[in-house]
């Protein structure tokens, strides 16, 4: 993947993020949204992030949800 093509993808991650950070602080803000989806839509931003950031360092990431294995797959995590 070229340098070009990383940057799109990021920020194609990074809008994801974006998106369910509005409709937590949203949710949260106007009692819309139960506490376990603002706490679920808080750790999906908090995943998509990391994979646009591991993307950005030209790094392949796993395919998981899990906060910590993302974590270890930067170096010197």
């Amino acid at each position: 993947m070229s340098e070009k093509e990383r940057v799109s993808e990021c920020r194609h991650w990074l809008l994801h993020a974006k998106e369910d950070l509005h409709a937590a602080t949203h949710g949260l803000a106007n009692g819309t949204s139960r506490p376990r989806h603002v706490c679920s839509y808080a750790q999906r931003v908090a995943e998509t992030s990391l994979k646009a950031a591991l993307l950005l360092e030209g790094r392949d990431f796993p395919h998981t949800h899990d906060l910590d294995v993302l974590v270890d797959t930067f170096p010197n995590a």
